[in-house]
């Protein structure tokens, strides 16, 4: 294993030093050709439209983070607006902790060695995650270190990287031991102060007994209540992103994609959103009761089971949290490094089956925008014309095959999350009350074929 992990460590720092020498000293065009291909959108500001993404200076987003402080130090409200920042981005739109926080040892004008540390912390953690043992394994990992979300985070250094660092990065103790799941649970109420998706990881705090459970989670929501009181009505008035169909991935995607293509009303978008929930929780219960009886799933707590667990959390966090910009897909790296960590410990066939298609749609959820950008690149006129009912269709298919990538991707994580939280303290409590043991065993032995 420690062999296969240096090749991968040498491939991540062979490719991501090219890219540095690429930046220093390729041709301006060429570098935005190939950041554009990576899915990093140029930078627009003051100097008008640069080709690349790093004018004038790399590591945009953290800028725009040490901005903020830079103005609330100067006692400038940033939650109305933002001169410190190089290009016109509007209002801090981050937890309010984030300015507070004193950046300013860092250099606030010289973000670039933040930026290198942070970046490198992410790489480093984001190569011991995986655990390859052989070339095939160390293929796959390879292709999703090197995949466009990965390069997007590292070359915009947005505050998502400190909560993969904060959150993944304590994943990695022992977490048998009470002592690195408090490490874990207070990296995640950490992380959520920052951004609010991360509080989805104190679902693991069922892993706990029932008692310590309780006293953690109210621990847990006075802290959040309190944040929340402080700052309720910066929140409830975020400026978030444009939502939009390309560059991002959420639970609303699909609906707001058809509502473009078609015209569809609110309520009819509403309604195919709603719809698309309630058919993936129904197929999710139907796996966990498929797979819950696979004794690997008892053991909910050694490295592999956590990264699996606690990142399929995550994901499912920013999915159903809002739409996320796609750098925000790393999560599902943790999520990638479990399942071919756990390949080989399940028993069942129907695990046995689920693992590979599990890692091929984590796979395809990776590269999935940089394969619906490609395809929507042949929608202009001249090639396919974007008004024609060709160029709808098209587009349409385009956009229900990504989204059913994401799609297959969060049922099949809440089916194996449901799996193993069956069977921790909480979830035995809460899934053995007759209501749920009825319905559980009769999707069971529903889902159980008469061949098995």
């Amino acid at each position: 294993m420690l062999k296969y992990r240096g090749y991968l460590a040498a491939i991540v720092i062979v490719y991501f030093g090219a890219v540095i020498l690429f930046w220093l000293h390729g041709d301006p065009a060429m570098v935005g050709i190939f950041e554009r291909a990576q899915g990093v959108p140029p930078v627009m500001g003051p100097w008008l439209y640069q080709p690349y993404a790093h004018a004038p200076v790399p590591f945009i987003d953290l800028v725009g983070i040490f901005s903020w402080r830079e103005c609330y130090l100067q006692g400038i409200d940033v939650t109305l607006h933002n001169p410190c920042d190089i290009i016109p981005r509007g209002p801090a739109n981050y937890s309010p902790i984030v300015w507070h926080l004193p950046t300013e040892w860092l250099g606030l004008r010289n973000p670039i060695p933040a930026a290198i540390a942070l970046n490198s912390a992410f790489l480093a953690i984001v190569v011991f995650l995986f655990e390859p043992r052989n070339y095939r394994d160390l293929a796959i990992a390879a292709l999703a270190i090197l995949s466009p979300p990965v390069f997007y985070a590292v070359e915009r250094s947005n505050l998502d990287l400190v909560i993969f660092v904060l959150a993944v990065g304590a994943m990695l103790f022992p977490q048998r031991k009470f002592l690195s799941r408090l490490v874990f649970y207070i990296c995640a109420v950490a992380s959520g102060l920052l951004k609010l998706y991360p509080f989805a990881l104190l679902l693991a705090l069922v892993r706990e007994p029932v008692r310590r459970f309780l006293a953690l989670s109210v621990l847990s929501l006075v802290v959040i209540g309190v944040f929340l009181s402080d700052h309720w009505a910066f929140i409830t008035h975020l400026v978030l992103p444009k939502e939009r169909t390309s560059g991002m991935f959420g639970g609303k995607i699909f609906a707001n994609g058809l509502q473009e293509l078609f015209g569809l009303s609110d309520t009819g978008r509403a309604v195919f959103y709603l719809s698309c929930c309630l058919i993936s929780a129904a197929i999710s219960i139907l796996i966990a009761a498929r797979i819950k009886d696979d004794s690997k799933f008892r053991d909910g707590l050694d490295r592999a089971s956590s990264l699996l667990l606690c990142g399929g959390i995550l994901v499912l966090g920013c999915f159903f949290s809002g739409l996320s910009i796609y750098y925000r897909a790393v999560f599902l790296l943790p999520v990638l490094a479990g399942l071919l960590s756990l390949r080989l410990s399940f028993h069942s066939s129907a695990m046995q089956k689920l693992i590979p298609l599990a890692v091929l749609v984590t796979m395809l959820c990776l590269y999935g925008d940089r394969m619906r950008a490609l395809g929507m690149a042949l929608l202009h006129p001249g090639v396919i014309e974007p008004s024609s009912a060709y160029g709808v269709g098209f587009a349409t298919v385009i956009l229900v095959v990504k989204e059913l990538f994401w799609w297959s991707e969060i049922t099949i994580l809440a089916g194996m999350i449901l799996a193993y939280l069956i069977h921790f303290p909480v979830g035995a409590e809460f899934f053995n009350l007759p209501v749920f043991r009825k319905r559980i065993g009769s999707c069971g032995k529903a889902a159980i074929s008469p061949a098995t």
